[in-house]
């Protein structure tokens, strides 16, 4: 991921595959929880700093509040952006799988490659029999015509 995140952004790879990925692994984490959360659907989750922590940030002793409301909608329409896309990515799809929606994300046109490196590994993941066929989708092209269509469907 790191790499192709590097790639795409032109990052340098120590910081793609430091900070950026510990962010994007804590992501996974708290909505993995969540999904499994013996609380109700709507609730208040406290998070540590970690969570959110960045370089340089003064957020030892903080906490967070999180507004967690967990109903599934049905089908998640996620465009990824151009800049840092599988932050931008996972940002989304971890909240929209956690509450029980399948996804289909559009990788950005300029930056596809670490969102094609994740549909790599969720296609692992298919495979294994750990994620169900057709619970996410990646579709690929430009934002006029993959993005449109996918933004415009009802």
């Amino acid at each position: 991921f790191a790499k192709a995140e590097s790639l795409d952004m032109g990052k340098v790879l120590a910081s793609s595959a430091g900070d950026d990925l510990k962010r994007q692994v804590r992501n996974l984490r708290f909505h993995a929880a969540e999904a499994v959360a013996d609380r109700p659907p709507s609730s208040v989750v406290e998070t540590d700093a970690t969570f959110e922590q960045r370089p340089g940030d003064d957020v030892a002793q903080r906490f967070f509040l999180n507004y967690v409301t967990r109903y599934p909608i049905g089908v998640v329409g996620i465009i990824a952006h151009w800049s840092r896309p599988l932050h931008q990515t996972v940002w989304r799809l971890a909240p929209a799988l956690a509450c029980g929606n399948a996804v289909i994300v559009k990788a950005p046109q300029d930056t596809p490659l670490s969102t094609y490196a994740l549909a790599q590994e969720i296609h692992a993941l298919v495979q294994a029999g750990d994620l169900p066929a057709g619970v996410v989708s990646f579709v690929f092209g430009s934002g006029d015509v993959v993005g449109q269509a996918l933004a415009s469907h009802r």
